[in-house]
Protein backbone atom coordinates (compact mmCIF):
# COMPACT_ATOMS: atom_id res chain seq x y z
CA UNK A 1 0.00 0.00 0.00
CA UNK A 2 1.34 3.30 -0.94
CA UNK A 3 -0.09 6.87 -0.03
CA UNK A 4 0.82 10.52 -1.65
CA UNK A 5 0.82 13.26 0.50
CA UNK A 6 1.48 17.15 0.21
CA UNK A 7 5.47 17.15 0.70
CA UNK A 8 6.20 21.29 -0.13
CA UNK A 9 4.49 24.27 1.37
CA UNK A 10 1.12 25.77 -0.50
CA UNK A 11 -0.11 29.39 0.10
CA UNK A 12 -2.69 31.30 -1.22
CA UNK A 13 -0.70 34.35 -1.12
CA UNK A 14 1.74 32.77 -3.84
CA UNK A 15 1.17 36.33 -5.93
CA UNK A 16 2.85 37.98 -2.83
CA UNK A 17 5.19 35.68 -1.66
CA UNK A 18 7.15 34.75 -4.68
CA UNK A 19 10.16 34.68 -3.49
CA UNK A 20 9.62 31.50 -1.45
CA UNK A 21 9.51 29.28 -4.76
CA UNK A 22 11.23 31.74 -7.58
CA UNK A 23 14.81 32.90 -6.40
CA UNK A 24 14.52 35.13 -9.59
CA UNK A 25 11.93 37.24 -8.22
CA UNK A 26 13.77 39.20 -5.83
CA UNK A 27 14.54 42.48 -6.43
CA UNK A 28 11.48 43.05 -8.98
CA UNK A 29 9.86 45.01 -6.06
CA UNK A 30 12.53 47.39 -6.64
CA UNK A 31 12.63 48.11 -2.67
CA UNK A 32 13.87 46.53 0.76
CA UNK A 33 10.87 44.39 1.40
CA UNK A 34 10.29 41.84 4.06
CA UNK A 35 7.50 39.47 4.22
CA UNK A 36 5.64 37.39 7.37
CA UNK A 37 3.27 35.00 6.48
CA UNK A 38 1.09 32.94 8.99
CA UNK A 39 -0.75 29.78 7.28
CA UNK A 40 -3.35 27.84 9.48
CA UNK A 41 -4.71 24.85 7.16
CA UNK A 42 -7.93 23.13 8.29
CA UNK A 43 -8.54 25.02 11.61
CA UNK A 44 -10.22 22.79 14.25
CA UNK A 45 -8.99 19.46 13.02
CA UNK A 46 -6.42 17.81 14.99
CA UNK A 47 -2.94 17.69 13.91
CA UNK A 48 -3.57 20.05 10.86
CA UNK A 49 -0.73 21.83 8.90
CA UNK A 50 0.97 24.94 10.26
CA UNK A 51 3.21 27.05 8.06
CA UNK A 52 4.92 30.24 9.03
CA UNK A 53 7.32 31.96 6.20
CA UNK A 54 9.24 34.97 6.29
CA UNK A 55 11.12 36.40 3.89
CA UNK A 56 13.58 39.03 2.75
CA UNK A 57 15.24 41.21 -0.44
CA UNK A 58 16.79 44.03 -1.78
CA UNK A 59 16.46 46.32 -4.45
CA UNK A 60 18.82 45.54 -7.91
CA UNK A 61 22.08 46.72 -6.25
CA UNK A 62 25.27 47.64 -8.38
CA UNK A 63 26.20 44.83 -11.19
CA UNK A 64 22.36 44.46 -11.32
CA UNK A 65 22.27 42.07 -8.44
CA UNK A 66 19.44 41.51 -5.88
CA UNK A 67 19.99 38.99 -2.72
CA UNK A 68 16.95 37.58 -0.44
CA UNK A 69 16.71 35.50 2.57
CA UNK A 70 13.74 32.87 3.53
CA UNK A 71 12.67 31.04 6.27
CA UNK A 72 9.99 27.77 6.12
CA UNK A 73 8.84 26.56 9.13
CA UNK A 74 6.39 23.95 8.49
CA UNK A 75 4.26 21.37 10.96
CA UNK A 76 2.04 18.48 10.16
CA UNK A 77 1.05 16.50 13.16
CA UNK A 78 4.13 14.71 14.71
CA UNK A 79 6.11 15.95 11.49
CA UNK A 80 8.17 19.57 11.43
CA UNK A 81 9.90 20.60 8.68
CA UNK A 82 12.59 23.78 8.49
CA UNK A 83 14.42 25.41 5.56
CA UNK A 84 16.67 28.23 5.54
CA UNK A 85 17.65 29.90 1.85
CA UNK A 86 19.62 32.28 0.53
CA UNK A 87 18.43 33.71 -3.01
CA UNK A 88 20.56 35.72 -5.62
CA UNK A 89 19.32 36.86 -9.02
CA UNK A 90 21.13 38.52 -11.61
CA UNK A 91 18.67 40.86 -13.93
CA UNK A 92 19.15 41.53 -17.49
CA UNK A 93 17.46 44.75 -19.07
CA UNK A 94 16.08 43.33 -22.50
CA UNK A 95 14.55 45.84 -24.77
CA UNK A 96 14.50 48.84 -22.80
CA UNK A 97 14.01 49.46 -19.35
CA UNK A 98 10.56 47.84 -19.18
CA UNK A 99 10.93 44.42 -19.63
CA UNK A 100 13.55 42.39 -16.97
CA UNK A 101 14.78 38.81 -17.26
CA UNK A 102 16.33 38.13 -13.63
CA UNK A 103 18.22 34.46 -13.30
CA UNK A 104 17.63 33.36 -9.58
CA UNK A 105 19.46 31.09 -7.54
CA UNK A 106 18.69 29.86 -4.43
CA UNK A 107 20.60 27.98 -1.87
CA UNK A 108 19.21 26.09 1.19
CA UNK A 109 19.58 24.11 4.29
CA UNK A 110 16.43 21.61 4.99
CA UNK A 111 15.75 19.79 8.53
CA UNK A 112 13.45 16.79 8.66
CA UNK A 113 11.96 15.87 12.68
CA UNK A 114 9.71 13.81 14.00
CA UNK A 115 8.34 13.89 17.60
CA UNK A 116 6.35 10.64 18.61
CA UNK A 117 5.70 12.87 21.65
CA UNK A 118 2.90 14.22 19.68
CA UNK A 119 1.25 10.50 18.52
CA UNK A 120 -1.43 8.59 20.83
CA UNK A 121 0.43 5.15 20.53
CA UNK A 122 -1.11 2.08 21.78
CA UNK A 123 2.24 0.60 22.88
CA UNK A 124 4.90 2.95 24.69
CA UNK A 125 8.36 3.11 22.84
CA UNK A 126 6.88 1.56 19.48
CA UNK A 127 10.43 0.81 17.75
CA UNK A 128 8.30 1.23 14.14
CA UNK A 129 7.86 4.78 15.75
CA UNK A 130 11.07 6.57 17.04
CA UNK A 131 12.25 10.05 16.99
CA UNK A 132 14.07 10.94 13.92
CA UNK A 133 15.83 14.29 12.65
CA UNK A 134 17.72 14.35 9.65
CA UNK A 135 19.97 17.48 10.69
CA UNK A 136 20.43 20.22 8.28
CA UNK A 137 20.36 18.74 4.68
CA UNK A 138 22.20 20.82 1.72
CA UNK A 139 19.93 21.61 -1.41
CA UNK A 140 20.03 24.12 -4.51
CA UNK A 141 17.22 25.41 -6.37
CA UNK A 142 16.87 28.34 -9.24
CA UNK A 143 14.20 30.21 -11.12
CA UNK A 144 13.56 32.36 -13.90
CA UNK A 145 11.20 35.36 -13.67
CA UNK A 146 10.21 37.54 -16.61
CA UNK A 147 8.44 40.66 -15.51
CA UNK A 148 7.48 44.59 -17.01
CA UNK A 149 5.24 47.00 -15.40
CA UNK A 150 1.69 44.81 -16.06
CA UNK A 151 2.98 41.42 -16.60
CA UNK A 152 5.14 38.52 -15.50
CA UNK A 153 5.97 35.38 -16.01
CA UNK A 154 8.36 32.88 -13.85
CA UNK A 155 9.62 28.86 -14.23
CA UNK A 156 11.46 27.91 -10.89
CA UNK A 157 12.86 24.49 -8.96
CA UNK A 158 13.34 25.14 -5.75
CA UNK A 159 15.10 22.29 -4.63
CA UNK A 160 17.19 20.31 -7.23
CA UNK A 161 18.31 17.60 -5.16
CA UNK A 162 15.89 14.60 -4.15
CA UNK A 163 15.84 13.26 -0.77
CA UNK A 164 15.57 9.09 -1.38
CA UNK A 165 15.56 8.59 2.19
CA UNK A 166 12.51 10.91 2.91
CA UNK A 167 11.06 10.22 -0.52
CA UNK A 168 11.13 14.07 -1.76
CA UNK A 169 10.03 14.76 -4.95
CA UNK A 170 11.54 17.52 -7.08
CA UNK A 171 8.89 20.22 -8.05
CA UNK A 172 8.22 22.89 -10.61
CA UNK A 173 6.43 25.65 -10.63
CA UNK A 174 4.97 27.90 -13.53
CA UNK A 175 3.86 31.37 -12.57
CA UNK A 176 2.16 34.13 -14.51
CA UNK A 177 0.06 37.27 -13.56
CA UNK A 178 -0.79 40.06 -15.58
CA UNK A 179 -2.74 44.04 -14.86
CA UNK A 180 -5.32 45.33 -16.59
CA UNK A 181 -7.39 48.66 -16.41
CA UNK A 182 -10.68 48.55 -16.15
CA UNK A 183 -11.34 52.35 -15.22
CA UNK A 184 -9.30 54.83 -14.05
CA UNK A 185 -10.02 53.59 -10.11
CA UNK A 186 -10.49 49.76 -10.31
CA UNK A 187 -7.80 47.42 -12.36
CA UNK A 188 -7.97 43.31 -12.45
CA UNK A 189 -5.08 41.32 -11.64
CA UNK A 190 -5.59 37.80 -12.39
CA UNK A 191 -2.66 35.10 -11.52
CA UNK A 192 -2.13 31.69 -11.65
CA UNK A 193 0.08 29.05 -10.18
CA UNK A 194 0.93 25.78 -12.18
CA UNK A 195 2.83 23.04 -9.68
CA UNK A 196 4.17 19.56 -10.80
CA UNK A 197 5.56 16.86 -9.66
CA UNK A 198 6.19 13.27 -10.78
CA UNK A 199 3.69 10.95 -9.53
CA UNK A 200 0.79 13.56 -9.06
CA UNK A 201 -1.69 15.04 -11.02
CA UNK A 202 -0.79 18.47 -11.75
CA UNK A 203 -1.78 21.01 -9.39
CA UNK A 204 -3.19 25.08 -10.54
CA UNK A 205 -4.36 27.95 -8.36
CA UNK A 206 -6.24 30.76 -10.45
CA UNK A 207 -6.73 33.88 -8.78
CA UNK A 208 -8.63 37.00 -9.83
CA UNK A 209 -8.18 40.44 -7.33
CA UNK A 210 -10.14 43.63 -8.04
CA UNK A 211 -7.59 46.36 -7.15
CA UNK A 212 -9.81 49.81 -6.12
CA UNK A 213 -7.79 52.83 -6.36
CA UNK A 214 -4.67 51.71 -5.23
CA UNK A 215 -5.36 51.06 -1.66
CA UNK A 216 -7.16 47.69 -1.28
CA UNK A 217 -8.31 44.50 -3.03
CA UNK A 218 -10.64 42.22 -2.75
CA UNK A 219 -10.65 38.78 -5.36
CA UNK A 220 -11.25 34.24 -5.18
CA UNK A 221 -9.07 32.01 -5.95
CA UNK A 222 -9.54 27.97 -7.27
CA UNK A 223 -7.15 25.35 -6.51
CA UNK A 224 -7.85 22.55 -8.43
CA UNK A 225 -5.90 20.14 -11.27
CA UNK A 226 -5.20 20.73 -14.83
CA UNK A 227 -7.44 18.05 -15.74
CA UNK A 228 -10.53 18.74 -13.85
CA UNK A 229 -10.82 22.91 -12.99
CA UNK A 230 -14.00 21.77 -10.86
CA UNK A 231 -12.62 20.04 -7.37
CA UNK A 232 -13.81 16.59 -7.03
CA UNK A 233 -13.35 13.89 -4.83
CA UNK A 234 -11.42 12.08 -6.79
CA UNK A 235 -9.17 15.06 -6.91
CA UNK A 236 -9.68 17.38 -3.79
CA UNK A 237 -9.36 21.38 -4.47
CA UNK A 238 -11.13 24.05 -2.92
CA UNK A 239 -12.39 27.65 -3.35
CA UNK A 240 -11.34 30.50 -1.61
CA UNK A 241 -11.51 34.37 -1.01
CA UNK A 242 -8.34 37.37 -0.42
CA UNK A 243 -9.16 40.72 1.09
CA UNK A 244 -6.26 43.23 1.09
CA UNK A 245 -5.41 46.69 1.47
CA UNK A 246 -2.05 49.34 1.83
CA UNK A 247 -2.72 50.50 5.24
CA UNK A 248 0.37 52.91 4.03
CA UNK A 249 3.25 53.13 1.07
CA UNK A 250 4.96 50.75 2.71
CA UNK A 251 3.35 48.51 5.20
CA UNK A 252 0.28 45.81 3.11
CA UNK A 253 -1.58 43.47 4.62
CA UNK A 254 -3.68 40.50 2.85
CA UNK A 255 -6.08 37.98 4.23
CA UNK A 256 -7.15 34.92 2.30
CA UNK A 257 -9.63 32.26 3.71
CA UNK A 258 -10.16 28.76 1.54
CA UNK A 259 -12.52 25.47 2.34
CA UNK A 260 -12.34 22.37 0.74
CA UNK A 261 -14.81 21.75 -1.51
CA UNK A 262 -13.44 18.65 -3.91
CA UNK A 263 -13.31 15.85 -1.30
CA UNK A 264 -14.83 15.57 2.14
CA UNK A 265 -12.22 17.24 4.59
CA UNK A 266 -14.38 20.37 4.46
CA UNK A 267 -17.19 18.45 7.09
CA UNK A 268 -14.09 18.54 9.70
CA UNK A 269 -12.56 21.28 9.88
CA UNK A 270 -12.95 25.46 9.68
CA UNK A 271 -11.66 25.82 6.73
CA UNK A 272 -8.08 27.53 6.27
CA UNK A 273 -6.89 31.11 7.36
CA UNK A 274 -3.56 33.11 5.83
CA UNK A 275 -2.47 36.51 6.22
CA UNK A 276 0.52 38.20 4.76
CA UNK A 277 2.39 41.27 5.94
CA UNK A 278 4.70 43.05 3.86
CA UNK A 279 7.38 46.20 5.05
CA UNK A 280 8.84 47.96 2.20
CA UNK A 281 11.45 50.08 3.25
CA UNK A 282 14.06 52.49 1.14
CA UNK A 283 12.67 52.36 -1.84
CA UNK A 284 15.09 52.43 -4.42
CA UNK A 285 15.33 56.11 -6.35
CA UNK A 286 16.29 54.70 -9.56
CA UNK A 287 15.14 51.31 -10.13
CA UNK A 288 14.86 49.50 -13.65
CA UNK A 289 11.37 49.91 -13.76
CA UNK A 290 10.17 53.41 -12.99
CA UNK A 291 6.35 52.49 -11.55
CA UNK A 292 4.27 51.66 -9.02
CA UNK A 293 4.90 47.36 -8.56
CA UNK A 294 1.78 45.25 -8.06
CA UNK A 295 3.58 41.85 -8.02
Amino acid sequence: MSLLAQQESMYNHYMFNTQLFNPGYIGSTQAYSLNILQRNQWVGFDGAPVSQALSFCTPVQSKRLAYGLTAINDKIGPIRNNSFATDLAYHLVLNGSGNILSLGMKLSLNSYNLDTNDLNLDQINDPMFNNESTGLRPNIGSGVYYYTPKFYLGLSVPYFLQDKLLGQKRHFYLTSGILVNLTRDIKLRPSALVKMTRGVPINMDISNLFIFRDQFWLGANLRSTYKNLSPSEETGGGFGGIFGLNISKNIMVSYAYSYSLGNKTGLYNDGTHEIILRFKMFNKEKALIDSPRYF
